[in-house]
Parts: structure tokens; sequence; C-alpha cells
């Protein structure tokens, strides 16, 4: 009986944990408490940082243009970034075909893109077409204070894409992953 009590005491109550190493709950258990040094294991989803923007824009060059900034801080040296991009992208068609990338760019601690996706249209004289483009990468690299970019550029100067056309969200996410 002495036993039972002591384990009803110990769930009923919250504790402060120090140099501590976890293991994945059962499904239905619930966690709860302040973590100070914990250590979780290779593959736990440790951080997870946000941004987005509704501000409709429409390109103006075949140079890449930033959609979105993030810069998020890194919890443990080591860890690595998995990051994921949705940009809604309108393009209109005028008298060529269009094509336009998306990419995901690490601005500081040498500067690469992460990821890149080119999208290509046909011509299909005056016609317009809105795309969710769902771009995805990881940065395994991640140093503190690294600066992340969504950038959009276009390969012809005849029409130029819009994103957020018509106020619909772009987003990044960067999530820290535990080696």
């Amino acid at each position: 009986m002495t036993k039972a009590r002591d384990i009803a005491s110990m769930l009923s109550s919250t504790q402060t944990l120090s140099n501590k190493t976890f293991v994945a709950p059962a499904l239905g258990t619930p966690a709860s408490g302040t973590l100070t040094n914990a250590t979780f294991p290779a593959g736990c989803v440790i951080n997870v940082t946000d941004a987005s923007t509704s501000t409709q824009v429409t390109a103006s060059s075949t140079s890449y243009e930033d959609i979105l900034t993030l810069t998020p801080t890194l919890k443990k040296a080591g860890n690595k970034y998995m990051l994921r991009a949705l940009v809604p992208v309108y393009h209109y068609t005028g008298q060529s075909a269009i094509g336009y990338y998306v990419r995901i760019y690490r601005t500081t601690s040498t500067a690469s893109t992460i990821s890149e996706i080119k999208i290509h249209r046909q011509n299909e004289t005056n016609t317009g077409e809105c795309n969710g483009v769902v771009i995805e990468g990881f940065d395994i690299n991640a140093v503190s204070s690294t600066e992340y970019k969504v950038q959009l550029k276009s390969n012809t100067s005849d029409s130029y894409p819009i994103w957020c056309y018509d106020n619909k969200k772009a987003s990044l996410v960067i999530q820290e992953i535990q080696v």
C-alpha cells in the first residue's frame, strides 16, 4: 500500500527535472514539468519556429525577391533544422510561357540554397492560375542565429508571378530536430 501511495503522490505533483534522459512515453500518457538540460531521443522535434504573411506582392524582377525571413533560435549545437514553406503563387501567362522558382535560402553562416523548385507553365494567352507551392529541405549545418528566407523569382519579364494573391497566406515553419 505504501508503494501505491508513493506512486499516486508522484503522479499528482509537478517536478523540475535536471540532467535526465527521456524515452518516448506510451500514447495517451500526459507529460508536464520544467525540463533543464534534458536529453531527448534522436529524431525528436525539440523546437518549432514559424512566420507567415498574407501581403500580396507582384514580383518585379528576374532575380530572387524575399517573401519571408525567419531566424530561429538553435536550442542545442549540432542539431538539424527541417524547413517547410508554403507559398500561394498566381501567374498570368501573357504572350509567352512563364516559369518561376521558389527557394528556401540560408543567408548567414555559409550562404546557400537549402531547397529550390521550378514551376513552368506553357503559353496559354491571357489566362491565369494560382498554385500552392510546398517546398521542404534540411539544414544539417544549423548554427545559432542563422537567417532563412523564402524567395521567388520569374524567368521572364513578360509576366511576373504574384505571391499571396487575394491575401492568401505564405508560411515558413522550421523544426529543430534532436540528433
